[in-house]
């Protein structure tokens, strides 16, 4: 009787070689990248770093106090740039768009309002390890997703100020305090 014969994928590698292949495809198999040609896996790709400037940019900030460019992406990435090397990215919870960047750079804090009328507020710590995290969100009562009454059209943060005026697609404007993110009466 005939012998079975055996076809490797990748005859021309050594057996270890070929096993090792072989665990690392089943190990990545969810997070890599085979191209739609090819019937045999012979590489993975895996996104490792983020480089250049932001995909779909949709607003622009920047800070005279701490020399930084902040730049917000329609999925809701926030990328600030500093000196050569230096770039801190954040990413918002929602995938919205982000509308407009306001920047507090005397208490290293920075204010966005996104597109479902959210305002989200920053904070850049370089203590130990350069950091940019979120410290708190704030919606208005009753500010639905796209144009409802109290949706939150755009956001004034004067200099110094302690206070964020809001104002809303009704023509209100509402004073939110930095400190604790709640309405002042």
């Amino acid at each position: 009787p005939p012998k079975p014969t055996f076809l490797l994928s990748a005859p021309s590698l050594p057996t270890s070689t070929r096993f090792a292949m072989r665990r690392l495809t089943r190990r990545f198999k969810s997070d890599s990248f085979r191209h739609p040609t090819s019937h045999r896996i012979l590489f993975d790709v895996q996104k490792t770093i983020e480089h250049g400037f932001p995909h779909r940019p949709t607003a622009l900030a920047f800070d005279d106090a701490l020399k930084l460019l902040c730049v917000g992406t329609k999925h809701g990435d926030l990328r600030i740039h500093g000196r050569p090397g230096v770039v801190y990215t954040g990413i918002h919870d929602e995938d919205t768009a982000v509308l407009q960047i306001l920047p507090n750079g005397t208490k290293h804090q920075i204010v966005t309002l996104c597109l479902d009328s959210l305002i989200y507020l920053w904070e850049l710590s370089d203590r130990q390890k350069p950091n940019l995290r979120i410290v708190n969100r704030y919606r208005l009562a009753s500010a639905s997703s796209f144009g409802g009454a109290k949706a939150i059209s755009v956001c004034c943060l004067p200099k110094d100020s302690p206070v964020l005026y809001v104002g809303t697609e009704s023509g209100n404007l509402y004073t939110l305090l930095l400190e604790d993110f709640k309405l002042k009466e």
